[in-house]
């Protein structure tokens, strides 16, 4: 399946990379710079084995916060909804009280909830992803963000798209806008929040 992605979309997903790689070279520079100027002095304090592999610890660590080496393995995706599933999660370090909040279905303002598909892929497999991931106040607005997807709907993950775009049983587009996650009217061209063109 082929989606043709607007102008300005394809726009932000290349500046989105080019942000990331800019990031890491600049860092890696930087790094290039210190290493020439303090590499004896490191070597002295440790040993040159322990030197190079805290060098590239260090060398490794652009790539983990800008997240670009998912550009390597991470691509695009079409499959069938064939499971939904609701996890509400609390922002506290405590797993004890994240797991009785769960249980009974208690969602205080600092919650979140996390909507994971099942997706049978063409060639036969089924692949579990996160589609969204929304801060809520009430349960009502949990059930409204799983009404968005249905089984037997055809859901296209785009790689670098924060949402994936869903098409009905018909073949229809749910209008929505791919970077922020906002729903829209069939009428509307454009997303009301971000402005990017809609995907319809």
């Amino acid at each position: 399946m082929h989606i043709q992605l607007p102008r300005d979309i394809k726009v932000h997903l290349f500046l989105q990379f080019a942000k990331k790689l800019l990031i890491c070279v600049t860092a890696w520079c930087i790094l290039l710079i210190v290493c020439q100027q303090k590499f004896s002095q490191i070597v002295s304090y440790t040993s040159l084995p322990m030197a190079v592999l805290l060098i590239s610890i260090i060398a490794l660590l652009p790539l983990y916060f800008t997240k670009i080496y998912q550009y390597a393995y991470k691509r695009s995706f079409c499959g069938v909804i064939t499971d939904i599933h609701l996890e509400y999660v609390e922002r506290t370090k405590n797993p004890l009280r994240q797991n009785f909040m769960n249980q009974k279905g208690l969602i205080l303002e600092w919650a979140y909830c996390i909507v994971t598909l099942s997706v049978t892929l063409p060639n036969g497999k089924t692949k579990t992803f996160e589609a969204e991931r929304r801060q809520l106040t009430t349960g009502d607005d949990a059930e409204k963000l799983a009404n968005h997807y249905t089984k037997g709907e055809t859901v296209y993950h785009i790689q670098g798209l924060s949402y994936p775009l869903t098409i009905t049983a018909k073949g229809e587009r749910k209008p929505r806008c791919l970077l922020c996650g906002e729903w829209h009217s069939p009428t509307d061209i454009t997303c009301k929040n971000c402005h990017h063109t809609l995907i319809k």
